[in-house]
């Protein structure tokens, strides 16, 4: 688009881990177990599960399943696996909040974090690492997201974006 300026910011999965570790300063200690939005939510879960020496889940927020990452069957039975006390789920980045209002229908007794959230969707969860503004780019979700694709709200990105590998 001409006489727009583009101030792209990059993520690296380093500033993710480093976004991610201030985020774990801001939780409270008393949940029973982490729960990362698959996928990209699971990077930052992970992280927080280990620090918190938690168990780790993972949500499909499109089929609405709880799996177990730990030993034992990987999908469970809901009425009799599901881990008790209150969960933290997270995801890396909050962009509307539309994913974690799904979340929000399927996991009771939660509370909601993200790595990054779009000033706008603050509200969508109860503790966020820093604010990111679009348009940005993810290292860890290049070639899987939104702006490589068009698919994006942003007008400057809503055409997608070329690439040149050979120098």
């Amino acid at each position: 688009m001409e006489g727009v300026e583009l101030n792209m910011e990059w993520v690296s999965l380093a500033k993710l881990t480093k976004d991610t570790l201030a985020l774990s300063a801001k939780l409270p200690p008393n949940v029973s177990g982490v729960v990362g939005v698959a996928r990209s939510g699971m990077i930052p879960a992970s992280i927080l599960a280990c620090l918190l020496h938690k168990p780790l889940w993972s949500w499909e927020s499109r089929e609405g399943t709880l799996c177990n990452v730990g030993t034992g069957p990987r999908y469970v039975d809901h009425q009799n696996s599901c881990p008790t006390g209150k969960l933290l789920v997270v995801d890396d980045t909050v962009y509307s909040g539309k994913i974690m209002n799904r979340c929000r229908e399927g996991i009771t007794n939660a509370l909601y974090a993200s790595v990054y959230v779009r000033p706008e969707a603050q509200g969508a969860v109860d503790f966020y690492g820093r604010l990111l503004p679009s348009p940005h780019l993810l290292e860890w979700n290049l070639f899987n997201g939104p702006p490589l694709r068009g698919w994006t709200l942003n007008p400057v990105m809503q055409g997608g974006c070329a690439l040149d590998f050979d120098g």
